[in-house]
This record gives structure tokens, C-alpha cells and sequence, in this order.
């Protein structure tokens, strides 16, 4: 909650959180507190939240994926910003560990897909999207969805070349942002040679 508060104050104006981080009922409680000082209003801050594969050993979401998807985000989003509140991007955070091209796998994306953009038709989430997932993935969404991704959150930095997989071309062409994390190689970029 503190450091929440401390950074919206300090002027940052983007919360990127997620189910797996296990922090947001303090992500909450910061923007709450933040917004409750008078001096901003919800529409000042873009929040990102995401939430895990579908059927992954280690993590909290499991099949029905559809069903426990939607409820899942919208318990994330209602922790985040209240009842009748929505999040700025909602993503699913990663793909079975599978790979997407298993077609139990792509059926659980495509379920939790769905769930996404139920999401977004419900206005609980301004946009919707997904974290790291290759064009695979991607192509598996696109075989029955109705919504194509609007982002792409993956990792991406100068060290990897312009275009390692053709993920970003492939994004490129589907009209599907890339939103990049780790752009300095977790500090490595920094580092002398």
C-alpha cells in the first residue's frame, strides 16, 4: 500500500500488477488512499492487471478455464478499484506450459480468451490482452476469437535484436501492440562490457 502511494505521489501514473504477485489487496488499498486525497481522479492512473495461465501445476488457476478465468480477474479487478470499477488492460499473463500448439493447450487459451473478452464487453477492462505469448499462441486466439489481443506484453530489449522470433513483425501485422518489459535486460544493458 505504502509504495504504492509513495510512487503515485512521486508522479508515476501506470500500476502494472498481476494475480501471481500476490500484492493486490496493497495495490488496492494504495490507489484507493491515492484517490481518496481529492487531488486526482480515477482516470489519471492506467492500471494493468493480469491473470495466470490456465492449468498451470504452480499457479491458482485451474480448468474449468473459462468459468474460473472470469472470476478469477473479476475478483483482481474488484480488489483493484472497487465493485463498479474496471482496469485500463487486463491480460492473461502467460500460456500453458505446454506450448500453444498442443490442442488441449490452445483450448485452455482459448477458454480463458473468452473470458477476456467477456471482460471487456462488460466494461471491466478498457482492453484486453496477453504476456507473453509467442506467435503460436497467438495464432490459437485468433482461430475463434472475436477480439483480437490489443497488447502484447513481452520481454524485449536492444540485446535481442530487431526482431528475434518475428514476434514483433507478426504483431506488427495484426495490429497488436508490443508493451515491453525489462528493456534495459534487467540491468544487464547497464553493465560494462
Amino acid at each position: 500500500k505504502s509504495a504504492v502511494q509513495v510512487a503515485l505521489q512521486a508522479g508515476c501514473s501506470h500500476v502494472d500488477t498481476a494475480h501471481d504477485y500476490a500484492c493486490l489487496p496493497g495495490v488496492g488499498e494504495g490507489i484507493a488512499a491515492w484517490l481518496a486525497g481529492g487531488a486526482h481522479v480515477r482516470e489519471d492512473l492506467f492500471i494493468t492487471s493480469k491473470v495466470p495461465g490456465c492449468g498451470v501445476p504452480t499457479q491458482g488457476l485451474q480448468p474449468p478455464c473459462f468459468s474460473n478465468t472470469y472470476t478469477m480477474a473479476s475478483s483482481d479487478i474488484t480488489t483493484l478499484v472497487g465493485a463498479k470499477g474496471q482496469v485500463d488492460l487486463m491480460l492473461l499473463h502467460f500460456p500453458p506450459l505446454e506450448g500453444c500448439a498442443v490442442a488441449a493447450s490452445c483450448a485452455k487459451i482459448q477458454q480463458q480468451w473468452g473470458a477476456l473478452e467477456q471482460l471487456y464487453v462488460e466494461k471491466k477492462a478498457r482492453a484486453i490482452g496477453v504476456s507473453n505469448y509467442c506467435i503460436a499462441c497467438l495464432e490459437c486466439i485468433a482461430k475463434n476469437s472475436t477480439i483480437t489481443p490489443m497488447v502484447n506484453q513481452l520481454q524485449y530489449h536492444v540485446g535481442m535484436g530487431a526482431d528475434p522470433d518475428g514476434t514483433l513483425s507478426y504483431c506488427a501485422a495484426h495490429n497488436v501492440t508490443i508493451e515491453a518489459y525489462s528493456p534495459l535486460a534487467g540491468g544487464r544493458l547497464l553493465k560494462d562490457p
